[in-house]
């Protein structure tokens, strides 16, 4: 197998933490899996001879391309004028067949290929639509390897939790303001809110923004490693109100669900697909900050079934589990093995 796409040494962002996940497997099922990494190649041209020489020399070789549409659409188009047909395209994001119109994509490019791997069902349908019939659902997947039991958590108190980009569009000027209606209404010592994540270098407001909310934190960076997921677990909820434009199967859903979190998320995109409303988490209105504030209330006065949510998201973790998604029946149904 070759695989093109986006590798970052150190992966923060779902694209690259997707790649080496969907490696890492390959590498245990296939017996040689040829990488090429895109990331610098846009100024450093003279790196695609690698590529062209994999191409060449393994020229049965079945090749996987995970990266940004933009990127793939010239690659494929490459591809096609070598010759090669056994190319398989896995989607990055939820915004794909928005893009084919937007920037003009000749869907015939999509039709030649072998297989076009997306994470909702819904996008299926779409690229249908668009007379793309050879997309399949393949669900976002990590490798879970641990589990911490579910605590005992202290409903009294409930602690939310935020983890992803710090960023306007995924939700956390809403949190922020949801938090100070609620503290100014008498849940102050009832709740707190922690932020996990890389702050992007467009909100610079953010930290001052919760300086003086005492409830309200930003704890930096947490690695998804045994102790990260222990940390994760001793929060009752996560807080997901995003309306990013590029969110398609977010995987710090599966985070939040490997650790026995329910997930308070907005109805956006493929959310609602992946978080069942009152069984694994609850599902809001988009960009409604009054929606997030009247679900946050619901959970402080215990109006919530937190302990059952909890034991829900748990157990469908592991339906997410990359050694279940890309399974060797899944892969050889899928024509990839």
């Amino acid at each position: 197998m070759i695989f093109i796409g986006t590798i970052k040494k150190n992966p923060n962002c779902g694209e690259s933490i997707k790649n080496h996940t969907m490696i890492a497997r390959f590498r245990e099922v296939y017996d040689k899996v040829l990488v090429f990494n895109i990331v610098g190649v846009k100024h450093r041209p003279w790196r695609v001879m690698k590529l062209v020489f994999f191409l060449f020399h393994y020229s049965q070789a079945k090749i996987v391309v995970s990266a940004s549409t933009r990127f793939t659409y010239d690659v494929f188009r490459f591809l096609r004028l070598l010759g090669r047909n056994n190319v398989y395209y896995w989607v990055v994001g939820g915004v794909f067949p928005q893009l084919i119109d937007k920037n003009h994509y000749n869907p015939a490019v999509y039709r030649r290929l072998k297989g076009i791997f997306v994470q909702s069902p819904r996008m299926v349908a779409d690229l249908e639509k668009k007379g793309i019939s050879n997309a399949i659902y393949v669900s976002n997947s990590k490798r879970i390897d641990y589990q911490p039991a579910i605590v005992a958590r202290d409903c009294n108190k409930v602690r939310f939790v935020f983890l992803s980009r710090v960023h306007p569009s995924k939700g956390c000027p809403l949190i922020i303001e949801s938090a100070k209606w609620l503290n100014a209404n008498g849940y102050h010592d009832r709740f707190s809110v922690d932020f996990f994540g890389a702050i992007d270098a467009c909100y610079p407001e953010f930290e001052p923004s919760i300086k003086e909310i005492d409830n309200v934190n930003y704890r930096g960076f947490l690695t998804l490693d045994k102790d990260g997921y222990d940390t994760l677990a001793q929060y009752n909820m996560m807080l997901f109100p995003t309306f990013w434009s590029g969110e398609g199967f977010p995987g710090i859903v599966i985070d939040a669900f490997t650790a026995g979190l329910p997930v308070l998320a907005s109805d956006w995109n493929f959310n609602p697909d992946l978080i069942e409303d009152g069984v694994t988490g609850m599902i809001i209105p988009n960009q409604n900050q009054l929606a997030l504030t009247e679900a946050m209330r619901l959970v402080l006065d215990g109006k919530v079934d937190l302990k059952s949510m909890a034991e829900n998201s748990w157990h469908k973790a592991m339906d997410y589990d990359v050694r279940k998604v890309l399974s060797i029946e899944n892969l050889q149904k899928l024509n990839v093995l």
